[in-house]
């Protein structure tokens, strides 16, 4: 997982029946943490033992453009 890719956090013991998880980008990625800006405009940080929480829902691949110098 990369910086601004679309994913989903599925929470183990959601508290809300009717939220069982969140959708949102990721903005950091770090050994020790992941940082999601979620749809609902929270930031949500997972640590290491909840990354397998994270389910990618769509790979964004920035395009690098060459520049030429003549």
């Amino acid at each position: 997982m990369e910086v601004g890719d679309i994913v989903r956090y599925n929470f183990s013991s959601p508290k809300s029946q009717q939220k069982f998880s969140v959708l949102g980008v990721i903005i950091f990625v770090g050994d020790s943490s992941i940082v999601i800006d979620c749809e609902d405009t929270t930031k949500m940080k997972v640590s290491p033992k909840n990354f397998n929480k994270i389910e990618l829902v769509k790979h964004v691949q920035e395009e690098k453009e060459n520049i030429v110098v003549r």
